[in-house]
């Protein structure tokens, strides 16, 4: 009897004991990402990301959004079990891309083509819901709307920012920010043995202190040249952006700098070969534009290459009622685009009250045949508004 006392006692210990490790990891995959660096975990019924950082991500929300969207429907989510979701801005999406690579695009395929999956978190990556595919809103904006771009985004292949125009649809992944977040310092970063994580430990320490010489003890090119890009964003100097080896991080560097500095002579270091998006349309035409826009200066705008860009979304975008008529007239004879053209002397014809303007416009032919819209040409409709 005392023997079977005694058995019955130990199993009850054992069974006690595997129920509180039980407990225990369920509790350890309850949300608390700071001890699940590096995993998917399951939080209710839905599966998360806990990066390096301890940031948690959501999956690929479905559908597409346009930038002010994909920041409204980060902050409404609900999602395993909590709120307090957010757009994660340029830099936190690009370590999340760079970082933890595997875990968050597909790895490869199998021999019957199927996709494998890291941690299966995310099944939308591979599948998007969007049209737009692989690229990610961040929140991290780029200029004035007026001028056609509004911000960054990822192609998550790539893992390097893309500049995206305001009126696109894309993907969208939301992060809710680790409480506490690691500090780092060049002593720890030295300590580490495996080379990826050192080299992401420099680049957070050269991020922190705005120091680019520590940017230098990265290994891996494309993270170095990432700090190199985000030491001159914080210092907003040029001249750091000169070591970044990969053309497209130096001019979209360049772009940046310039334009938070309203300065174009950045603008002209841009190497001007690199496309955004549409055909013909250059960074640098880009850095030309948005400074021109944004100081009302259309000399500015003489410098853009692609002509059509050049009047339709520099010398159309200058406030004409601001400019006295000699120079708002200026502006107009240097459009070439007609319709645009035909536009602008129209402007300046209704805010200076002067019909005798519309003599300057002339009508569009087609086929033999002037353009008309509501019935009325380009010249009769400039008329039509003092009637």
């Amino acid at each position: 009897m005392k023997k079977a006392i005694i058995i019955s006692f130990i199993l009850f210990v054992i069974m006690g004991g595997l129920l509180f490790w039980a407990s225990a990891d369920k509790n350890k995959l309850s949300g608390d990402c700071s001890r699940n660096k590096g995993f998917s975990i399951t939080i209710g019924r839905n599966k998360v990301y806990c990066d390096h950082e301890g940031n948690m991500w959501s999956y690929t929300l479905p559908g597409g959004y346009y930038q002010e969207e994909a920041v409204s429907a980060c902050q409404d989510l609900v999602y395993a079990k909590t709120g307090g979701w957010e757009l994660p801005d340029i830099t936190t999406l690009e370590d999340l891309y760079t970082e933890n690579y595997l875990y968050v695009v597909c790895d490869s395929r199998d021999l019957f083509g199927n996709f494998n999956f890291k941690n299966n978190w995310d099944s939308n990556v591979c599948y998007p819901s969007s049209p737009s595919g692989h690229y990610y809103w961040s929140s991290s904006r780029f200029g004035d709307p007026r001028c056609g771009f509004s911000g960054w985004g990822i192609f998550g292949y790539i893992t390097s920012p893309q500049l995206f125009e305001s009126d696109l649809k894309i993907s969208v992944r939301c992060v809710k920010k680790a409480s506490i977040v690691e500090l780092y310092d060049e002593n720890t970063c030295d300590k580490i043995q495996d080379q990826e994580r050192k080299d992401y430990c420099y680049l957070k320490v050269a991020e922190s202190r705005q120091n680019f010489s520590i940017c230098k003890l990265i290994q891996d090119q494309k993270r170095k040249d990432s700090c190199y890009w985000r030491v001159a964003r914080s210092r907003q100097d040029s001249s750091i952006c000169d070591k970044i080896q990969d053309q497209k991080r130096k001019d979209y560097c360049y772009l940046e700098i310039a334009t938070l500095k309203q300065d174009p002579s950045i603008c002209d270091k841009i190497d001007g070969q690199e496309e955004i998006r549409y055909p013909n349309l250059s960074t640098k035409d880009i850095c030309y534009q948005y400074i021109a826009v944004s100081k009302q200066d259309p000399s500015i705008c003489d410098k853009i290459q692609e002509q059509f860009f050049r009047d339709v979304d520099c010398y159309n975008n200058m406030k004409l009622d601001l400019l006295s008529l000699e120079q708002s007239l200026a502006i107009c004879d240097k459009i070439q685009q007609q319709s645009t053209k035909n536009h602008c002397y129209e402007k300046i014809a209704i805010y200076m009250k002067d019909k005798s303007i519309c003599d300057k416009i002339q009508n569009e032919i087609h086929n033999g045949v002037e353009s008309t819209f509501n019935g009325f040409t380009d010249k009769e409709w400039c008329y039509e508004h003092f009637k």
